[in-house]
């Protein structure tokens, strides 16, 4: 294990002018410790990508960082670093405008020249590696820390956002309601975490998520399985013993009333059928043999002189087998 040491001799020559322009800056992977410099949003105020994961800086993520408002990718997964999420990480506006779609980012260009550029990323539960669409690549990885305290609610501000990972903290409280409101996201992890309540209802709208991880918490309630939501596994919300309802074998108690009110609403539309197909079919009955008649006047006389002669032998049949009437029944034959 070594320390690096880095200073910076802050002198107005072609030297500082090169880190004034700097995009990406890549450091992930090293031995690197201690506290991530104050003054890293400053001296690079044009710096979209930020990677310094897997090392072992420790302390609070710096408070300069939210200052960079052109940051795309902040990167700062497998450290050691401690304590919580800041409010001003709204002021992070590269990742608030849903502006990829409409406008074209590069990288790899220097002076004329073109280089791949390339970067690993945590996504969808697995390592990726982002090339000719690192442009298109918005994320938040701060998965793997010792970050507590609730969620702000100012994250989900950040309409932009592909990528979340905060996987593996001791981060708690519930999860914000209007975590919907990133549209755009496509990975979601919150695993290893201590989130507690229900999951928003309003996730069933975010229509671009991919993948998602909950499990290893203490959500509870019903999980929302409707719409993008009723795509996922049971293994995205395992380990959180008060949740209920599909994906998960548990099934939810009788008293939850969403679920009432879709069960009564199932049985009763259920219960309706045999009475209206009786219902129908007695109107067929009554109503074909009038549309016969009335297509045909000859037919009405078949009609009736056959509902007259049943009429007749019914009535017969009848007086025979009551004694009272005794031979006053050949009369009606």
């Amino acid at each position: 294990m070594f320390r690096v040491h880095i200073r910076l001799d802050l002198r107005l020559d072609s030297d500082i002018l090169l880190l004034l322009w700097m995009i990406i800056l890549d450091l992930g992977y090293n031995r690197l410790i201690g506290k991530i410099p104050q003054w890293l949003g400053d001296a690079f105020p044009c710096l979209k990508i930020l990677s310094l994961r897997s090392n072992a800086f420790s302390g609070e993520v710096p408070s300069g960082l939210f200052n960079l408002s052109s940051f795309e990718v902040l990167d700062l997964a497998e450290n050691q670093l401690r304590g919580s999420i800041s409010t001003r990480v709204s002021n992070l506006k590269g990742l608030t405008e849903e502006r990829r779609i409409r406008q074209d980012l590069s990288y790899g260009w220097v002076a004329g020249v073109y280089y791949e550029e390339s970067l690993v990323v945590n996504s969808k539960g697995q390592s990726l590696k982002y090339t000719r669409t690192l442009s298109f690549l918005t994320c938040i990885d701060i998965s793997g820390n010792h970050l507590h305290g609730d969620l702000p609610h100012e994250v989900t501000e950040l309409s932009g956002l592909v990528v979340l990972n905060l996987s593996r903290n001791h981060i708690s409280g519930q999860i914000p309601e209007t975590i919907s409101e990133l549209h755009q996201l496509a990975s979601l992890d919150l695993s290893s975490n201590m989130f507690f309540g229900p999951i928003p209802p309003s996730m069933i709208s975010m229509s671009f998520l991919a993948y998602l991880n909950f499990s290893c918490n203490n959500l509870s309630g019903k999980i929302p399985y409707a719409g993008q939501m009723a795509t996922f596994e049971a293994n995205s919300f395992a380990g959180n013993p008060g949740l209920c309802g599909a994906p998960l074998v548990v099934r939810c108690s009788g008293s939850d009333t969403i679920n009432k009110e879709m069960g009564n609403a199932y049985v009763y539309t259920n219960d309706r059928w045999p009475y209206l197909a009786i219902g129908l079919g007695y109107a067929a009955g009554l109503l074909i043999p009038y549309l016969l008649m009335a297509a045909k006047r000859s037919w009405s006389f078949v009609y009736f002189a056959f509902v007259d002669k049943t009429v007749d032998a019914l009535l017969y049949l009848a007086c025979k087998r009551t004694p009272c009437f005794g031979n006053h029944c050949d009369n009606l034959h």
